[in-house]
């Protein structure tokens, strides 16, 4: 499950909030790295600072469920059965690391029963305790597809349960992390602005916006602090010069 570069994901976050704002939507960028872009509008330089929320807890869970669809992969490949398309819908059961070897094992099983025989064709399982004898709890539901154009299984890892908030103190700390930088990076363009991103197709950015959270002022270096949900949504926060 390979991740774009992160300097295209900036950029793709960039176009995002370049579509939400008609007065830089036409701006000049340029590529940089202190901060990571810089806008030309009119005389102005805007620089933007891009920054993926990142909760390290939901991380670990994401990284863990990609391993245990990587290995179960491999290990039905070795069985011999046919390419597959499969859906893993993971429990809110939380994973630690020692789980991983038996559940990607009882994983590769468990697709290769479900694997239909006739292409095209569809089977899907849910835990109940009924099956729990060879359908490990941290796992919801399997879906296995097998389709004419499909050459090769791709198998890709959901998350069901909860979604985090962010509070204020959650938001601060995000700003507070890019902050010790961003007074060299004001030598390099007339403004700066911060652009915190929840990506929902990560695991590990997954969280909402919690309504104090954007009526909260931030005392900060940015002139302006932005956060973007996925596409959608994009909420400006209330920022303040930090007293001398």
């Amino acid at each position: 499950m390979n991740r774009a570069p992160k300097k295209i994901r900036e950029r793709h976050w960039l176009e995002s909030l370049r579509n939400h704002l008609p007065a830089i939507a036409s701006a000049a960028v340029k590529d940089s790295e202190r901060p990571d872009f810089i806008l030309s509008v009119g005389q102005a330089s805007i620089g933007v600072e891009v920054t993926e929320v990142c909760r390290p807890d939901l991380e670990k869970q994401d990284s863990l469920e990609a391993r245990i669809c990587d290995n179960a992969r491999l290990e039905y490949g070795s069985m011999g059965g046919p390419p597959v398309w499969v859906s893993v819908l993971f429990s809110a059961v939380s994973l630690r690391k020692s789980d991983v070897p038996a559940v990607s094992t009882m994983l590769a099983r468990l697709v290769h029963r479900l694997a239909p025989a006739e292409c095209p064709g569809s089977a899907e399982e849910a835990f109940d305790w009924d099956n729990s004898d060879y359908f490990p709890d941290v796992l919801a539901s399997v879906a296995v597809r097998r389709v004419p154009q499909l050459d090769e299984s791709f198998w890709a890892p959901f998350s069901s349960g909860w979604v985090p908030t962010l509070e204020p103190p959650d938001v601060a700390d995000l700003i507070s992390r890019k902050s010790p930088a961003a007074t060299s990076y004001q030598q390099e363009c007339d403004e700066l602005w911060l652009l915190l991103v929840i990506d929902s197709f990560r695991v590990g950015s997954i969280a909402r916006l919690s309504e104090s959270a954007k009526a909260a002022t931030y005392p900060c270096a940015f002139d302006r602090v932005f956060v973007l949900t996925d596409h959608r949504l994009l909420d400006e926060l209330t920022v303040a010069c930090p007293q001398a």
